[in-house]
């Protein structure tokens, strides 16, 4: 498995269903576009197959998933196309090479499950030589967990688990049954999950002392999650870049009823929502999030603090992925990362790693370093390392106090407040450090936050060194940075990437270093800190949606929120949406609301406003919308909300949708959070795309939608959901319980209550919902996340305002002199020449008419494009275009003049674009030794047997499945190789016997080429393979070592 693909399947080329006990057990699952969990069961170690089988249809029909039942050794090639291995109890000892598979498989991105199972039915040897060998940290033990007060059906050994750590797996579990389980060990960086409770104990009661020594008290869990002491019952370990959970009960998810009170083991207490949040991992959601190689190697102690909360940060709510890496790092090393952190080295870097690690942040990555303040541990060799990179950025053998603004009255425990005016502060008013070092920084590196104007340095000569070398930065403002003050925080430009430092590892720490029972990373806003820093736009792609929110007829405000719009209590729903590449946009007065202005949006947002739409407005939105756009009405309960709901039914009866924003309350007895019948879990959602992959949204006291034809419902309360009148919820949210709240059930609606709902409208939709709140910039919840990241609320908010897609809308800019490879009459073909347009209306025949096969892929599918000539290299505007294609078989000055206005494409690369180079031509018109936009040429070898290096790359599988076989033999399948290839360049193809690359994509800035010296055009005109319509088709880049010069808001 490729490592850049394995992390998260970034790729998203997953795998289709086949039955449990398929005829052929071997096969491995076809491909298909769900993006859910593909699992592997293993039975082949089992004398008695697991009862999972309701778990398969969880897995099938309620994550889009597939499960395969698997009787066979495992290797690499079983676990292919599979991103989790379900191990449970097993009775037969894995092969050491079968252990060295897992582990791999692991380490490429992939999850380990292991259920374990009480010593008297299933000893757990064999699952534990699996675990150590793929280095979990994690240890299943012989004894049984009892509970003599919470269980099952009186049996104590049936224990009711209820003391959980405040982790992403067990969000939303408050309760869990298990039947008869072991207990585990655990050693850090794996945490636990869930604990017994005071009571509760092992069937071995040594053990119990020795749960708790080994992992029991596990860093970034509060006395309250786990208690200490007692049995552990689940655990977690990140393994380089995927994951393990284990638990000592196989019975938890089982279809038996082993209780016997008329309920699966699956559907007790919060089984269910255990086993999705387990499962569907954000396996292919958004997947130009961060991806970070943490570095260990350099750090005597191990693992360098307790980074795990951070880790999760990255991947729960960034969607990114975490390796610990305890190698010497390499360029190889490096690859498919584009975060490198380095936490208080206390190894010297060698000079090839330090060349690396500059190449690395040259080619678009970013570096974080963590220093330490100086007793703890010298900067040596982090100042090495920075000097290295060329940052201009040195950590000082210091440390930071402030005797009035500090934790629990520590004054080296200095709270800062100092920011400058920069992207990566944006959001943030204080920040939390724990005995940190002060940085020296040199231009043109920047200070981006310092100490106040008490705060030192405990080497006081260094003081007045960090401001003349740096301290009074330009663009930061005197009251942004104090002169002569520490400076804490910098962030140096190199190359294409960039370098955040700070002297203080401990800030985004699980740890509570002052006792608050806060851990570090949630105090002030260190967690806005680090969504700053890793939360980077890393593959923005042009042409994505423009969404616009209408601020022009007033806003709501409370004490929680704030305003209710994107420049404040809704900036963070803002910042996400262009953090994955969407133009997002405020209307302000005077700005008008009519349709030239709507024109140029594909979404609008009306966010309880306070002022009745005009007539001509309500008009251009009611044309807006049949045209094609997407209007979003957001109400909330009344009376609070009011007069937004009345305003906001006028908009929907002015456009005939059918929908009504309800004058009410919704409650929900049962299904709900933090303790309050007013925020219900919505969990019942129609199949729309709407919906696609939200399995539970967090709703905060919301009103319900009515809908009339052609509207319909999206989400729905379940069975004792209700919606309260306007007055009684009133009555109700001062205080009245749930159960008094409540109506009883012969009152309740026999109908669902709708809590979203949208129509169609024209070529356009409507969609509204009752609840403003659910996208939020604030911590309602107390767990130091937005309520946007809670639950699947930010998957709805990219699904309904994004579309849940990359959208590349933008014209392509054909670059040929003659149409390559042509084999029709001169008179068919088409005319290149100065901006000769072609639009993708035309008929069938045309389309084959055409003699460019570039032309016939792109109006088949729809793609305008223009054609250009050599005339026009260098002085054509790429601005528009978000693909350029340059055609094979040209001639030699053709392709000279690109090579000679090189940076005029290399420019539009860096700033997102993708350039196509079909790079096959005759041999006497050669362009080999030219080099090409990134500095990569080509040596001229013709070959017509070719070797497949990535199979899961998504040229060679989307739309169509190209069988490696089928790119042979086209006389001939390759003109060539390339060479001098940047070191950020996957190898999809190489031409055989020489094994050099024939097909390759770079990354170039925040964008990437994709080169090719196969005949892709002479395949499609003779029918060998569609490959070139793949590459077309490729939606946007997949390396993740990207760059932008700056992260830039569209809002004010």
């Amino acid at each position: 498995m490729s490592a850049v693909i394995a992390m998260s399947t970034l790729l998203c080329v997953l795998l289709a269903s086949v039955p449990a006990h398929a005829a052929d057990p071997a096969a491995a699952p076809a491909a298909q576009e769900a993006c859910g969990p593909h699992v592997y069961l293993d039975v082949h170690h089992n004398s008695v197959d697991p009862d999972l089988a309701l778990l398969a249809n969880l897995v099938i029909d309620g994550l889009d998933g597939t499960f395969d039942v698997k009787d066979q050794p495992i290797d690499a090639a079983a676990l292919q196309g599979y991103n989790v291995l379900l191990v449970a109890y097993p009775e037969v000892a894995f092969a050491p090479a079968e252990i060295s598979a897992v582990a791999g498989f692991v380490r490429d991105g992939g999850r380990l499950i292991v259920l374990g199972e009480w010593a008297s039915f299933v000893p757990p040897t064999h699952a534990n030589a699996l675990l150590e060998g793929v280095g979990a940290g994690i240890t299943i033990h012989f004894g049984t967990v009892n509970d003599p007060t919470d269980n099952e059906g009186g049996a104590a050994y049936w224990p009711v688990i209820h003391q959980f750590a405040a982790h992403p797996l067990v969000q939303g579990v408050g309760e869990v049954a298990t039947y008869a389980g072991a207990s585990l060990s655990v050693i850090g960086p794996a945490v636990a999950l869930a604990s017994g409770d005071a009571d509760s104990y092992t069937g071995s009661m040594a053990l119990r002392g020795e749960a708790s020594s080994e992992g029991g008290e596990i860093a970034g869990v509060t006395p309250q999650d786990l208690v200490p002491g007692a049995p552990i019952v689940m655990a977690f370990a990140r393994v380089g870049m995927g994951s393990v959970f284990v638990t000592g009960d196989s019975n938890l998810w089982s279809g038996s009823d082993t209780d016997g009170d008329g309920a699966v083991n699956l559907n007790e207490r919060n089984n269910r929502q255990l086993a999705y949040n387990v499962l569907d991992y954000p396996w292919c959601d958004f997947p130009c999030g961060p991806h970070v190689y943490f570095d260990i190697h350099h750090n005597s102690t191990g693992y360098p603090g307790d980074l795990s909360a951070l880790a999760d940060l990255a991947v729960w709510d960034l969607d990114g992925t975490v390796a610990v890496k305890d190698q010497a790092i390499d360029a190889a090393a490096l690859e498919g990362y584009n975060v490198l952190l380095v936490a208080y080295p206390e190894v010297a870097f060698t000079p090839a790693e330090i060349a690396a690690i500059a190449g690395f942040v040259q080619d678009g990555g970013r570096l974080i370093v963590l220093g330490e303040w100086g007793p703890f541990v010298p900067p040596t060799h982090a100042n090495a390392l920075l000097e290295g990179v060329g940052t201009g950025i040195t950590i000082n053998a210091d440390t930071v106090y402030d005797p009035t603004n500090n934790e629990d009255a520590t004054a080296m425990w200095p709270v800062i407040h100092q920011f400058a005016a920069h992207p990566l502060v944006q959001g943030v008013g204080e920040v939390a450090t724990y005995a940190g070092a002060s940085l020296t920084v040199i231009g043109p590196a920047v200070a981006l936050a310092s100490g106040d104007a008490d705060s030192y340095a405990a080497v006081v000569a260094l003081r007045g060194e960090a401001s003349s070398e740096g301290g009074e930065i330009a663009g930061a403002t005197p009251q942004d940075l104090v002169p002569g003050a520490p400076i804490v925080m910098a962030f140096a430009r190199v190359g294409m990437g960039s370098v955040f430092v700070t002297g203080d590892s401990s800030l985004w720490s699980g740890s509570d270093t002052d006792g608050d029972g806060a851990v570090n990373l949630n105090e002030r806003n260190n967690r806005q800190l680090a969504y700053n820093v890793l939360d980077y736009p890393w593959c923005v792609v042009p042409g994505c949606r423009q969404i616009l929110f209408d601020e022009t007829h007033g806003w709501a405000s409370d004490g929680l929120i704030g305003d209710y719009t994107i420049e404040a209590g809704f900036r963070e729903l803002a910042a996400f949406l262009q953090r994955r590449g969407h133009i997002v946009h405020s209307l302000q007065d005077p700005a008008p609301l009519d349709l030239p202005t709507l024109g140029r949006y594909d979404v609008l947002v009306l966010m309880l406003p306070k002022e009745a739409y005009t007539v001509p407005e309500k008009e251009a939105i009611a044309r807006w919308v049949r045209d094609g756009g997407r209007l979003v009405t957001v109400s909330d309960w009344t009376t609070w909300a009011n007069p937004s709901p009345d305003i906001l039914n006028e908009v929907h009866a002015y456009v005939g949708d059918g929908l009504i924003h309800a004058a009410d309350n919704v409650q929900d007895p049962t299904d709900h959070a933090a303790d309050t019948i007013l925020w219900p879990l919505i969990h019942e959602f129609a199949p729309e795309p709407v919906n696609q992959g939200v399995r539970i949204v967090l709703s905060l006291a919301a009103a319900s939608v009515q809908v009339s034809s052609p509207a319909f419902g999206t989400a729905f309360g379940d069975d004792d959901t209700v919606a309260i009148p306007t007055m009684a919820a009133a009555r109700g949210s001062t205080g009245v319980s749930g159960a008094e709240a409540a109506p009883a059930p012969a009152e309740r609606a026999i109908q669902p209550v709708v809590m979203q709902a949208m129509a169609p409208v024209g070529q356009g939709d409507v969609w509204a919902i009752g609840d403003a709140n659910l996208w939020g910039s604030s911590d309602l919840l107390g767990g130091g996340a937005f309520i946007l990241y809670n639950y699947n609320n930010a998957r709805l908010a990219h699904n309904v305002l994004a579309f849940g897609e990359t959208c590349q809308r933008c014209r392509v800019a054909l670059f040929k002199d003659a149409d390559p490879w042509a084999l029709r009459d001169a008179d068919a073909r088409s005319q290149a020449g100065p901006a000769t347009s072609q639009e993708p209306a035309i008929t069938p025949a045309d389309i084959l008419s055409l003699a460019d096969a570039n032309e016939q892929v792109m109006h088949m599918r729809n793609i305008p494009y223009d054609v250009w000539t050599t005339a026009d290299v260098g002085a054509v505007d790429l601005a528009p275009y978000c693909r350029v294609i340059v055609a094979s078989a040209q001639t030699h000055a053709f392709y000279a003049a690109i090579s000679s206005d090189r940076a005029w494409l290399e420019s539009w690369v860096a700033a997102g674009g993708i350039l196509e180079f079909h790079g096959a031509t005759y041999i006497y018109e050669s362009w080999a030794g030219l080099p090409m936009p990134g500095g990569w040429t080509m040596l001229d070898e013709a070959q017509d047997d070719v070797t497949v290096l990535i199979d899961d790359h998504p040229i060679l599988n989307q739309p169509n499945a190209i069988d490696p076989a089928a790119l042979d033999s086209w006389a001939f399948s390759s003109h060539g190789h390339l060479i001098d290839l940047p070191w950020v360049t996957r190898r999809i193809v190489a031409g055989e016997p020489s094994g050099e690359p024939a097909t390759v994509e770079i990354a170039l800035g925040r964008g990437c080429v994709i080169a090719t010296t196969q005949t892709l055009e002479w395949a499609w005109a003779n029918d060998y393979s569609p490959l070139l319509e793949n590459v077309i088709l490729l939606p946007g880049c997949t390396i993740t070592r990207l760059h932008l010069p700056l992260i830039v808001r569209d809002y004010p």
